[in-house]
């Protein structure tokens, strides 16, 4: 029976002795099954690793990386799978799902785990609404049992919510789903790619840097999952939160105590409150903390501690199960079965692990007021050799260095400064002052602002001609600053996206859908060297080889693309409405009028008169404008340099899109941004009009650059 989610093996495929019973679940990363063990007679969940950004199932059943771009990001990312399940393999604690085993198979890897039954937390929320003060209590201190135990192993969970607790029929909660897994795919530089589930993700997470993720992330997102269960509604999303506090606004979620205050203890919904505070250094650092201040004044039960392989596997220490009332699940009637990612299994010792993601973390004692809390960081993966997504190339992120904090100088900062990027238009401001969070004595944030790159010393010209108010298709204009020509694109309607059956067809470009558009101008080329210098001399660009005036600027990531943009505005004083294409604006743009798979039809053999890509770059980028340009007169909208776009990319995004749409923004979040056009590293396939290419904002390839628009209704 073939399977409803896409790439999924079919309903009773075989792998080794496991039999494919069904399709548990599917993210970005992976596929997750219900499959038989036919040796043991009994049921798993197994995990298949099967990054869709990067791969897909060929007729064999094999993974396949999408593009021979992509295969050294594949290739990392299956040895980073594969090095979590040895190290989950190790927890032995019966409140974290267990890993059975894991192997290589089909091209990819797989991770067996047990099968949980039972039901959601989301599920037993949806259905009662809220829980009682003792249930949570019941179930927070095996929860922060298992936390403690995976925070003291360098694990963080980083995808804490309601949907990955399961209750057992017995009442016992156990941590499914790990996102740690995925921490490092999107992005090939020494950073963890971004996750998030609005309403329980902190706004740390929304930094796809992840420098400044701890076990305080993880408790931001416990004391979410306790104030959905006191407040019947998940918390507001954090962005929405720091936004208030950027504007120096009240913060317009409704604390736990005003909401449930006649229900519950007041210094209960005061703990949930705590760790719900939008900046992560003003809520607890371990655990150990929060839990002391949860539970003050009682006497607590020792925690389970890790089983080691004999004491789990001996019948003779084996206790039977005993049903806890308060979270008993209803009989039999509806047991949602469920099983995600990541624990515990079989003989071997629980000793102290390496996580994947680094070195372990070693959470602050309480009454340190000046320690490092710098979070691990990925090492470095292969450089990637280009495009789904574009792999790291040379440059790092300014001010990506050592976060640690010397000390007796560290001083409290404003993190929450560096991550406006998920709220803004025009995307993050930079941190470069390399000062991780910390504890401050007065356990108040100083206002800090953070430095941007300074601009060039640039006298701003005299416009040659006015942007004209009224132009005509075909119209180009000078830019004065970046000395850029634009072209006005005048309004339209027309069909984005394309069809099952062209080359290198993803379903992400599907349904074919009208777009309308208002007319705007965009630059004829991409921003070159000479442009960037003139706007913006940070330092992203110094391992570059080849930075000659007239060569794209490349080796720039979606952030810096923005940082140059901040800086054009402060320069120009114009009210020029500067900024990246929009991806519906971009696709226009490169079609020209033409609705074929390339802007001048559909005989690739032709693309070497367009683009430079892999069979006639000589593997190198080429100067802006040396070959033709589309019929709008746009240069180089295939290969040379991937473009960014402003939006955030979704898989589904033209499906709710697909009934006609006019100025289309894209995803309203996400961990991707989208590059678009193929370079001079890319295939054919990648160099259609409708390939859509995600990448993590901070990825910094050399084949990433960007083009302009100007956008003239703005004020």
């Amino acid at each position: 029976m073939a399977s409803k989610f896409n790439d999924s093996l079919p309903d009773g495929a075989q792998i080794l002795w496991y039999e494919i019973v069904k399709v548990l679940g599917k993210g970005g990363f992976g596929i997750t099954y219900l499959a038989k063990d036919t040796n043991l007679d009994q049921l798993v969940a197994i995990k298949e690793y099967l990054p869709s950004a990067f791969a897909s199932r060929d007729q064999s059943e094999s993974v396949q990386p999408n593009s021979p771009e992509a295969e050294e990001t594949f290739r990392w990312g299956l040895d980073r799978f594969l090095g979590e399940a040895r190290t989950l393999a190790r927890f032995r604690h019966p409140h974290i799902v267990r890993v059975l085993s894991f192997f290589e198979n089909n091209n990819t890897a797989y991770m067996v785990m047990e099968f949980a039954e039972g039901k959601g937390l989301d599920a037993i929320l949806k259905q009662r609404k809220t829980l009682t003060e003792n249930q949570l209590r019941q179930l927070l201190l095996p929860l922060l049992s298992a936390l403690e135990t995976l925070h003291e192993t360098g694990f963080i969970h980083r995808d804490l919510k309601p949907a990955n607790i399961l209750i057992r029929r017995d009442g016992k909660p156990v941590i499914l789903d790990f996102g740690s897994a995925r921490q490092a795919l999107g992005q090939t530089d020494q950073h963890m790619t971004s996750l998030l589930t609005l309403g329980y993700s902190p706004f740390e997470q929304y930094d796809s840097s992840g420098s400044r993720q701890g076990p305080w992330t993880d408790i931001y997102a416990m004391g979410a999952v306790l104030y959905h269960a006191v407040t019947g509604k998940k918390p507001m999303d954090a962005a929405l939160r720091i936004n208030a506090k950027l504007r120096n606004q009240p913060d317009p979620m409704i604390r736990a105590v005003d909401v449930a205050k006649d229900r519950y203890n007041p210094a209960f919904l005061e703990n949930i409150d705590l760790a719900l505070q939008v900046l992560e250094t003003d809520r607890p650092q371990s655990v150990s903390e929060w839990k002391a201040k949860l539970f003050e004044g009682q006497t607590l039960p020792a925690s389970p501690a890790p089983r080691t392989a004999a004491t789990a596997s001996s019948p003779a220490k084996a206790q039977p199960q005993t049903q806890s009332p308060a979270m008993a699940l209803p009989s039999a009637t509806q047991p949602t079965a469920t099983a995600k990612v990541s624990a515990p299994p079989a003989q071997i010792e629980p000793s102290r692990v390496v996580a994947p993601a680094g070195q372990p973390l070693s959470p602050p004692a309480v009454d340190s007021p000046q320690v490092e809390l710098a979070a691990p960081q990925e090492s470095l993966p292969p450089a990637a050799q280009a495009a789904i997504p574009p792999a790291q190339d040379a440059a790092q992120d300014a001010g990506s260095g050592s976060d640690a904090v010397p000390p007796k100088k560290a001083k409290k900062k404003n993190a929450w400064r560096s991550f406006v990027a998920s709220i803004n238009e025009f995307g993050t401001l930079s941190n470069n002052s390399g000062v991780a969070p910390t504890h401050a004595a007065e356990g108040k944030a100083a206002a800090v602002t953070t430095p941007e790159p300074k601009p060039a010393a640039f006298v701003v010209p005299q416009a040659r001609e006015p942007l004209p108010s009224h132009p005509q298709p075909g119209t180009v204009w000078q830019e004065p600053i970046t000395e850029l020509n634009f072209v006005w694109i005048p309004s339209g309607l027309f069909q984005m996206g394309s069809n099952k059956g062209v080359l290198g067809w993803r379903s992400d470009e599907s349904p074919v859908h009208a777009v309308e558009l208002d007319g705007f101008w965009i630059a004829q080329h991409a921003v070159t060297w000479a442009a960037w210098n003139k706007v913006h001399h940070a330092d992203v660009g110094k391992q570059r080889k080849n930075m000659d005036d007239g060569l794209p600027a490349s080796g720039i990531g979606w952030e810096d693309a923005q940082s140059f943009l901040r800086n054009f505005t402060r320069m120009s004083g114009s009210g020029l409405n500067m900024g990246l294409p929009t991806e519906a604006q971009w696709e226009y743009a490169a079609r020209a009028g033409c609705d074929s798979q390339f802007h001048f039809g559909d005989d690739m053999s032709e693309l070497h008169n367009y683009a430079w890509y892999n069979q006639n770059s000589g593997d190198v980028p080429h100067p802006v404008g040396m070959l033709q340009a589309n019929a709008w007169g746009l240069y180089d909208m295939l290969g040379n340099t991937w473009e960014w776009v402003e939006d955030w990319y979704g898989d589904d995004i033209y499906k709710k899109g697909a009934h006609g749409v006019r100025n289309p923004i894209g995803a309203p979040f996400g961990e991707f941004r989208i590059c678009r056009g193929g370079s001079w590293r890319s295939t054919v396939k990648a160099c259609r009009v409708a390939y859509r290419n995600r990448v993590s904002p901070t990825s910094k390839s050399s084949t990433l650059g960007f083009r302009l628009v100007l956008r003239p209704n703005a004020s």
